[in-house]
């Protein structure tokens, strides 16, 4: 499966932080929605969908929209892209 973000407005799909693409085959794999969320912030996008492709010709894709207008919105904090978050484990 690949996470990759579009933009309806300009019906491109993000592929770096220089530049967009109209192929879908050339969308930069966010690899998880979190990291989608957090482009779509640093791009100032006030309104984009998160596309989960799947890898199976059987399932179709699932569109999220993304909603990042409001106050809420500009004091969220979002990890860079590429960056990892270390989860604790429970305690046994």
């Amino acid at each position: 499966m690949r996470v990759l973000l579009y933009d309806a407005q300009s019906d491109r799909y993000f592929q770096s932080p220089e530049g967009w693409t109209d192929d879908r085959n050339l969308a930069l794999d966010l690899g998880g929605t979190v990291q989608a969320v957090s482009v779509a912030y640093q791009q100032k996008l006030q309104s984009a969908e998160i596309i989960l492709a799947f890898d199976d010709a059987h399932l179709n894709d699932m569109r999220l929209p993304l909603n990042l207008n409001g106050e809420l919105a500009n004091n969220w904090e979002f990890p860079s892209v590429g960056a990892t978050t270390d989860f604790e484990k429970p305690a046994t």
